[in-house]
């Protein structure tokens, strides 16, 4: 989802320049937004300009509260978007967020361990369940048990035993 704001220049330039700006003509801004051929209103992709600096930027709305809580109204789900605001600021629980999405990206330490047992147990799971048919191509089967080799050769390399 891309977030654009729209801004009105006639409103930002008259409020910046109440009586005009010189240059070597005085320039009216009223007079001059008013005859231009442009609306002044323009859109900015803050997706685009955060990602050129690295950054992101969650927004919550009304409608997302409501998602969740369809009993409330829109004033208690604005009230809650600013409460929200408050204590997740107040409290950095977005540091938290952030180290454990770190995590499950790219775990570490027992973390990573416990994560790649899950799945190979999984793995276990899927396989038992397939029927003879999974197993009747040889060209499937054969890729699968190449990915397998790879997959022990790495573990191999990084001290484990086959």
């Amino acid at each position: 989802m891309t977030h654009t704001l729209n801004i009105n220049l006639d409103d930002i330039l008259s409020e910046k320049f109440p009586n005009g700006f010189h240059v070597p003509a005085d320039i009216d801004l009223a007079m001059l937004l008013e005859f231009g051929d442009d609306d002044w209103s323009h859109g900015l992709n803050f997706d685009a300009i955060l990602e050129a600096e690295d950054q992101v930027a969650l927004i919550w709305s009304v409608d997302d509260v409501l998602a969740r809580r369809p009993d409330l109204d829109e004033q208690q789900a604005w009230k809650v978007l600013v409460a929200a605001r408050d204590d997740y600021e107040r409290n950095q629980c977005h540091l938290d967020f952030i180290e454990a999405t770190s995590n499950g990206l790219y775990p570490v330490g027992e973390c990573a361990r416990r994560q790649l047992t899950r799945r190979v147990e999984t793995l276990l799971k899927t396989l038992e369940t397939l029927s003879e048919a999974d197993f009747s191509q040889p060209d499937h089967v054969a890729g699968i048990t190449s990915r397998l080799e790879e997959l022990e050769k790495s573990m191999v390399e990084t001290g484990g035993r086959p």
